[in-house]
């Protein structure tokens, strides 16, 4: 009966990591996805080259920014939630990320544009 209830709960532990995984590849692939399609392909910026789409900040770049921006601030409330089982460190990687990923909005660490 004692190692049934083991198994639960080691069950239920991989499901929570495999579900964390397979989100972060999600998030990560449409990321990507969207970040490349705003430095080859920007429709807010139709004439511009490559050069200029990765130098310059746009409202496609923005909304690239927030999609990151969202999923570190998921992954903070996941580390923080799980944190029994993450440990504490995910959660402090998880905030610093979502910081780091904050200064990166135009408004906040840019002045003008380094085109």
């Amino acid at each position: 009966m004692g190692s049934t209830k083991h198994l639960q709960q080691a069950a239920g532990k991989t499901k929570i990591q495999w579900d964390t995984r397979l989100v972060s590849f999600a998030q990560a692939a449409f990321i990507s996805y969207q970040a490349l399609s705003a430095i080859f392909t920007d429709p807010t910026q139709p004439d511009a080259t490559v050069h200029e789409n990765l130098w310059t900040y746009s409202t496609h770049v923005g909304k690239v920014q927030s999609y990151a921006v969202a999923y570190f601030l998921g992954d903070l409330c996941v580390s923080t939630r799980c944190a029994s089982l993450y440990g504490p460190g995910t959660a402090v990687h998880a905030f610093c990320a979502f910081f780091v990923t904050m200064l990166g909005f135009a408004s906040v660490a840019q002045e003008t544009p380094y085109y």
